[in-house]
């Protein structure tokens, strides 16, 4: 443990030079305390708020800070606009716990850029945007939908991972806010969907390549042999201003409210931890289906199999499943709690 503990503490030090451990929200109109990566363009923020202006967009700098604005877990939806580029998917054979095959390094081209949103959707914006049960100022994550319902489907056999979010009129979550916008915005093109798993790595990696968001470059292995739970424990200091996850000394026992953790390099929320993000890929981890194929590939997207892909872990699990490269899998019919969504969206670039 003695090893791990120095390459830990050399970490920190790389964090404190890198500027990832000082990013506490400050100012108006950016202020993170560190430089937005620079593949971010611009920030939009869609306005919720019941009235004339519901559903309207607005385009603000690429660093707008989120955390300054008091709605926004509630009446404004934010998205940053990603640009397009090369990465490398999965990690190297030396990360700490990885599972080989489904993290077999592969360099994945996107070649379209797309937006993404800076929390997952919370329980008041998606009471908003579909009205029902109240959830009057709830900043939690939504939860209990599934892959199934968010596209509009309802059973595995009508759900290929197809780009298409839902067919017309739906009473999807996607389909609704693609329409209402739209409507709003005299005619604005933004297909709203789950991103795939290229676009929520590269979104969530934002040019790092180290096993985790907040690392430039640094990849922790477990030469001590150390359990799941040493391991969750060694790297509180650092991933605990990150990630809500499962550590001995109860840093989360519920799922939290959006933004309570420090942002990754791309202004993005709880990317580790908290909740798992729904993906569009079919994958399943029991069948290794959708294993990372290795080489290199543009706008990867698994379209056959019955599972769904999620990424980021959430609030009870270890540490080496919060990683930047950890993938799982559940059915499309899942509606756990711990299973909630953030929104990619493709078309113009809001002007």
């Amino acid at each position: 443990m003695k090893r791990l503990k120095t390459a830990m503490a050399a970490i920190v030090a790389t964090l404190a030079l890198f500027g990832a451990t000082g990013a506490k929200a400050q100012g108006n109109n950016g202020g993170y305390g560190f430089t937005m990566w620079e593949k971010v363009d611009h920030t939009i923020m869609i306005d919720l708020t019941p009235g004339s202006g519901q559903f309207t967009v607005t385009q603000l700098p690429a660093d707008y800070n989120v955390t300054n604005d008091v709605l926004s877990a509630t009446d404004h939806l934010y998205l940053r606009y990603v640009k397009d580029g090369t990465f490398t998917m999965g990690s190297p054979s030396t990360e700490f716990d990885r599972t080989a095959n489904r993290e077999t390094q592969t360099t994945v081209t996107l070649t379209s850029g797309f937006y993404v949103g800076v929390y997952q959707v919370t329980r008041h914006q998606y009471w908003r945007v579909m009205g029902g049960t109240s959830a009057n100022g709830v900043k939690t994550p939504r939860a209990g939908d599934g892959w199934l319902a968010l596209r509009g489907k309802t059973t595995a056999g009508d759900a290929p991972a197809e780009v298409t979010a839902a067919p017309s009129g739906s009473a999807s979550f996607l389909w609704q806010i693609k329409d209402k916008v739209a409507a709003a915005n005299g005619g604005l093109s933004l297909a709203f969907d789950l991103p795939t798993e290229a676009q929520w790595e590269y979104a969530c990696r934002a040019g790092t390549t180290g096993t985790f968001s907040f690392l430039p470059a640094e990849i922790i292995e477990n030469t001590d042999g150390l359990t799941y739970a040493q391991m969750s424990d060694l790297l509180l200091p650092t991933l605990g201003e990150y990630a809500w996850y499962g550590d001995s000394s109860g840093n989360a026992s519920a799922l939290q409210e959006v933004g309570t953790r420090l942002p990754n390099p791309a202004g993005l929320y709880d990317m580790h931890g908290n909740q798992f993000d729904l993906c569009r890929d079919a994958y399943n981890t029991l069948t290794g289906h959708g294993d990372l194929p290795g080489g290199s590939v543009s706008d990867r997207l698994r379209t056959d199999g019955l599972g769904r892909a999620v990424r980021g872990g959430y609030w009870r699990l270890d540490a080496v499943l919060v990683r930047s490269a950890y993938r799982g899998s559940y059915t499309p019919f899942a509606t756990n709690a711990f299973l909630g969504f953030r929104l990619c969206a493709t078309g113009a670039a809001v002007p």
